[in-house]
């Protein structure tokens, strides 16, 4: 998610879960309908005012949903007056704009089309997160009557209505989708480690195995099972996040002792396939409070995408530093590496699957946009660079203040 650039305005004490929401919405940057133009010219029929907006408030963008009046649609941030009606959830009016130090040097009040007045309601969402609101404007100084103030509050109300609406019937369509993906899922890539468990667990069953035997069929047995659990929790953890039901949860976790865990988790398969893994720390990592479910999956994905492309008798190396009360981890290989073109759209959700691995391993294409999807709710930054022939390094950056205790 993209923070405000050249910050010169103040942002809501819910920024972060406010963008999320908003984006959760995919209304951004569509094409104009006539349902929410209708509402946008009721608005300036009852405010008897000659503009309307709907506006959507962004990162560093005011983006204008259906507009009468004129045809600006969009303008920075930080010449937003919709930015201050997301401030408190509240309707908001200014009779004066010129008047007002906050607003007087706003190009469109020092200059064409020299607006004075202004009235917002906020676009509310369930969760009490302004998104937006609905706006008028006039050229001249002026004030609106109650009940021309509670008439826009009840078009802000209906504006989010709809949106609702759209979400849960797209909500709807991509449950059909999943239900799809995860029957392709459990007919191709859960049933190659289930048969592996099965072969295994029959095979435990003979009277002639010595301990290194039980002890490899017990491994492939382990393997196969975490396989599948981690092929079932990026499926869940893909949907869920598209239908915005995952939250930033932090909790005191210890970052090595995590690590540690991950990598024995993978050990098996990477002696199997001939890929030297390994984990290297730093520095001392103190306890931290941040997010230890999506922490691991990020990291879970990015060693199993690495040891997807990297062949035999090459490395794939875990390493992780605690600098600036934020915890730096970085996976690299010397693997098969990636062009620009798969660099560009490393992070998106691939409808028919991702590229196979070095020994033709099966991918969802799910784990990359996981990954990204998990970075962005933790406020973390993520840099990728690859070559061909040459490996892959994934750095990942996530604020992890120390635990207290």
């Amino acid at each position: 998610m993209q923070q405000p650039k050249n910050q010169n305005f103040p942002l809501p004490e819910n920024e972060q879960q406010r963008l999320q929401e908003l984006h959760s919405y995919n209304i951004l940057h569509t094409l104009p309908e006539k349902e929410f133009d209708a509402l946008t010219t009721l608005a300036s029929q009852i405010s008897e005012t000659p503009v309307a907006f709907i506006n959507l408030v962004d990162s560093n963008e005011q983006w204008s949903k259906s507009c009468v009046g004129t045809n600006q649609n969009s303008l920075s941030r930080s010449e937003s007056i919709c930015h201050y009606t997301t401030l408190d959830n509240d309707f908001f009016e200014v009779k004066n704009l010129s008047e007002d130090p906050r607003f007087a040097n706003f190009d469109y009040v020092k200059n064409d089309p020299n607006y004075r007045f202004y009235a917002g309601a906020p676009l509310i969402t369930d969760s009490n997160n302004a998104i937006g609101s609905i706006c008028v404007l006039d050229f001249k100084e002026r004030s609106l009557l109650d009940e021309q103030r509670e008439s826009l509050q009840t078009l802000a109300d209906e504006v989010m209505a709809r949106l609702e609406l759209r979400k849960r019937e797209y909500e709807l369509q991509q449950l059909v989708g999943f239900k799809d993906r995860l029957l392709k899922v459990a007919s191709h890539d859960i049933r190659n480690p289930l048969t592996g468990i099965m072969g295994a667990a029959e095979t435990l069953q003979e009277d002639d195995l010595d301990e290194e035997d039980q002890s490899l069929l017990n491994q492939i047995i382990t393997e196969g099972a975490t396989q599948i659990d981690r092929i079932i929790s990026e499926l869940l953890d893909t949907e869920q996040v598209q239908f915005g039901q995952i939250k930033y949860q932090p909790e005191i976790y210890r970052p090595v002792k995590g690590l540690k865990n991950i990598i024995s988790m993978f050990q098996f398969s990477a002696n199997n396939k001939g890929v030297e893994l390994s984990l290297t720390i730093e520095n001392s990592i103190p306890p931290v409070m941040f997010d230890k479910h999506k922490y691991e999956r990020i990291v879970t994905n990015l060693i199993s995408n690495a040891l997807k492309f990297t062949p035999r008798g090459k490395k794939v190396n875990v390493h992780v530093c605690y600098r600036s009360n934020k915890l730096v981890t970085t996976v690299s290989d010397d693997g098969i590496g990636m062009t620009e073109e798969i660099l560009q759209h490393l992070f998106e959700k691939k409808e028919s699957g991702g590229r196979a691995g070095t020994n033709n391993e099966t991918s969802y294409g799910l784990g990359m946009p996981t990954v990204k999807a998990f970075s962005d709710i933790c406020n973390a930054d993520i840099k990728v660079s690859s070559t061909p022939e040459k490996g892959t390094t994934i750095k990942v950056t996530m604020p992890a203040p120390k635990a207290d205790g």
